[in-house]
């Protein structure tokens, strides 16, 4: 058996067990069920207790008020490197008096930037290879100035670290590019997430009565239903989306907003949703879990994604495989994969005073709408994968190092 040391300050899940983005969870299953390793993980995640009698978990303890003093901006910035050191020193002390002791060959895996710098660390001291693993990155639009490696530190550090192996997701930030900016040249592997979805949709398609859901909801079969799916950050914009919809009842009375997903940015949601008198038309479901949500996809006529630096997350993924109709933003790398009028409806940044009215077309033009979901179904069958398959690549190339 092999060893595989995790290094990552990142929750099991973005929102709570079971809820919210699942990469990171799908990561340590699979390594923890494979047969060929053995998982140590050094983290400050208390929900990481799932896994214990699974793998070795090492929990490192902040103190609360330190924790939220990073989340004010700027203020913050110090505080996060304070942090940053703190979890480096604490998670290479324990990971050196563990693996003295063991047999058998092991791997220094770094999970997002918080890890990377105790993962290096340990890689140089014990001679073992070093993996980094990104879910994306925030640096793309970032000008490499003084003052940005000052308030990102942990971020530079990171994605400039030689590893023997880089995982970075290609989820439309660009990350491969971000990489050669920095001169970072090491072996990369550029990857979509998985999607827990893969294996199932076509169960979950012919399992639900969208009648019976949009019920549930107090919705009727008259309602025209526009959805978003994400964390509630402001990055994700999904203020957008709200201010469409006030403009789309002024010619489609019948007309909803669902919005899934919680977090920092709710209260600000719900305070737009009231001074602009909606109400009555939108519907926060809150953090939900990824069985439900499809189901609220599927009874959804068009699925929005608004995010200011990119739209392929795993959430439009997922309703393109549930035929729903797209309308996203051309940034990031999403005219990759939505093509404009062809599987999607892509906005440039000085086109989303359009929204409202390209909203309304695919609300009344159920033939494009339906168009456009099947070429967005077609799209996710032939370039999308599961979540077994994308960690299998991942580990393949990482059993070889």
């Amino acid at each position: 058996m092999k060893n595989l040391f995790v290094f990552s300050w990142c929750h099991l899940w973005s929102m709570k067990a079971g809820v919210g983005a699942p990469s990171y969870h799908h990561t340590i299953n699979y390594y923890i069920n494979s047969d060929k390793w053995n998982v140590w993980l050094f983290t400050a995640d208390r929900t990481n207790m799932e896994l214990d009698g699974r793998a070795h978990v090492y929990l490192f303890s902040f103190p609360e008020i330190i924790e939220r003093i990073c989340g004010i901006p700027k203020l913050g910035y110090p505080f996060r490197t304070i942090k940053y050191w703190c979890y480096t020193y604490w998670a290479c002390m324990y990971a050196k008096r563990i693996i003295k002791n063991l047999s058998g060959k092991s791997v220094a895996y770094a999970y997002e930037f918080w890890g990377v710098k105790a993962a290096n660390m340990i890689s140089k001291r014990f001679n073992i290879p070093l993996v980094t693993r990104f879910q994306g990155t925030f640096l793309m639009d970032k000008k490499d100035r003084w003052r940005d490696r000052f308030c990102r530190y942990p971020e530079y550090s990171a994605i400039t670290t030689k590893a023997d192996l880089i995982v970075m997701t290609n989820d439309g930030t660009q990350g491969d590019i971000v990489l050669k900016r920095l001169k970072n040249f090491s072996t990369t592997l550029f990857l979509r997430n998985g999607l827990d979805l893969y294996d199932k949709y076509e169960s979950v398609m012919s399992n639900v009565d969208c009648l019976e859901e949009r019920n549930k909801l107090g919705l009727s079969d008259r309602d025209k239903i526009c959805m978003t799916a994400s964390r509630l950050v402001d990055w994700k914009r999904v203020d957008r989306a709200i201010y469409a919809l006030s403009e789309v009842l002024k010619k489609e009375p019948h007309a909803k907003l669902i919005i899934a997903g919680d977090g920092t940015e709710r209260t600000n949601l719900e305070k737009l949703v009231k001074k602009l008198n909606l109400e009555r038309a939108v519907i926060f479901l809150g953090s939900v879990p990824h069985d439900i949500l499809y189901k609220y996809m599927l009874m959804s006529d068009v699925f929005l994604s608004l995010y200011d630096l990119t739209n392929l997350g795993n959430p439009t993924f997922e309703a393109m495989l549930m035929k729903r109709a797209i309308i996203t933003l051309n940034n990031g790398g999403t005219n990759t994969v939505i093509q404009n009028e062809k599987n999607g409806i892509l906005l440039n940044l000085d086109q989303l005073d359009q929204l409202p009215d390209k909203i309304i077309e695919l609300f009344i033009n159920e033939e494009k709408r339906e168009k456009l979901a099947e070429e967005a179904f077609d799209y996710a069958k032939r370039n999308f994968y599961s979540w077994d398959t994308r960690l299998k690549l991942e580990a393949d190339v990482i059993n070889g190092l």
